[in-house]
C-alpha cells in the first residue's frame, strides 16, 4: 500500500499535470504567431520576451516534474507562473480559468509534498510523506 501511496500515485500525478505543460510548450514553439496574436488581443506588451519565458518555464518545469528532479522548486515556479497567466489570459471563471486553478492545486501539492519515491531526487525518493 505504501508503494502505491508514496510511489505510484505521486508519479501519476506528476505525469498527468506535465501533459498540459508539454503540449502548451509545443504549441508555443510551433504556433508562435498564433500565440503572439492571442497575447496582442489581450493588450500585452513585450510579447516575444514573455513567450520565451513561458516556453522555458513550461518545458523545463515539465521535464523536472516528469523525472522527479527539482520537483518542489519547479512546481513552485510553475505555480507562480500560473498566477499571471490565469489572471491576464483567461476570463474570470471561464473553463480555462477554472482548469488553471486545478493545475495550481496540483502544483502546490507537489511543491509541499515532493515527487514521491519514484523520482531522480535522492532526498525526496527516500523521504516518506506524512500527513
Amino acid at each position: 500500500m505504501n508503494i502505491l501511496k508514496f510511489g505510484v500515485l505521486p508519479l501519476i500525478a506528476r505525469l498527468l499535470v506535465s501533459v498540459i505543460f508539454v503540449t502548451s510548450a509545443i504549441s508555443k514553439a510551433f504556433s508562435w504567431e498564433a500565440n503572439v496574436d492571442f497575447m496582442t488581443s489581450r493588450h500585452m506588451r513585450m510579447i516575444p520576451i514573455l513567450l520565451v519565458a513561458a516556453l522555458l518555464v513550461e518545458s523545463f518545469g515539465a521535464l523536472c516534474l516528469i523525472v522527479g528532479f527539482g520537483t518542489r522548486i519547479a512546481a513552485s515556479v510553475m505555480f507562480l507562473y500560473m498566477i499571471p497567466v490565469t489572471l491576464l489570459l483567461h476570463d474570470f471563471m471561464s473553463t480555462s480559468f477554472e482548469k488553471n486553478l486545478g493545475i495550481m492545486g496540483c502544483l502546490s501539492m507537489l511543491a509541499v509534498y515532493g515527487p514521491g519515491k519514484f523520482s531522480l531526487s535522492p532526498r525526496d525518493r527516500n523521504a516518506s510523506i506524512t500527513p
